[in-house]
Order: C-alpha cells, then structure tokens, then sequence
C-alpha cells in the first residue's frame, strides 16, 4: 500500500522510541495499535527465533525491515525509500496506515 512505510511501521512497535522491539512491544503493539490479536505467544516466539539472529531478545530496525519487507528488491527499496508520514505528524500509534493497509 502507498502509504506503507518501514519507519513508521517499526515505530509502532518501538513505544519507547529505543530503537528495539521486544516481545512484549510486538504482542502489545498488534494488540493496541493494530487491533490484531490472533496469534498466540508461540507465534510471537516463533519470530523471534527466526529474525532475532543475536538471540539477545530484541530486535533492531534492520532485522523487523528484513522480516516485513517485501523479498522482491523493486518493491523494497520503493517501501525502505518512503519517509515517515505519521510519526513526523504526531499521530497516535493506533491511528498510523489506512485501514486498508492495517489490515
């Protein structure tokens, strides 16, 4: 979706601005800000196991864009080159993407 961008997207998730994601902020982010809560803490695990490639429990920008980035290079470089729209306006985090793209 155009309006779909990786900084905003991450920011979503990183409530505390760190720079990180932990599994509480993934879980509490689809929850709260997306409104998504059919997943289970396996899933949750799940990724983490796969994209937490240091095993620290974190997971920094550069790996959530390698998870949620299309695999296509055309299409990611169109979404990683995409400013940020919603946090440079100061949006609420529930209220970042259109709904078509939130879903």
């Amino acid at each position: 979706m155009t309006d779909f961008n990786i900084g905003d997207a991450f920011r979503m998730f990183d409530v505390n601005n760190f720079g990180e994601i932990s599994k509480h902020n993934l879980t509490t982010g689809l929850k709260i800000n997306l409104s998504f809560s059919d997943f289970k803490d396996d899933d949750i695990d799940r990724f983490f196991n796969r994209f937490d490639f240091k095993k620290q429990g974190q997971i920094q920008f550069w790996q959530f864009a390698d998870a949620v980035l299309p695999h296509s290079q055309e299409y990611s470089t169109l979404v990683n080159n995409r400013d940020k729209i919603y946090s440079k306006r100061g949006k609420k985090l529930s209220d970042y993407f259109r709904s078509d793209t939130r879903l």
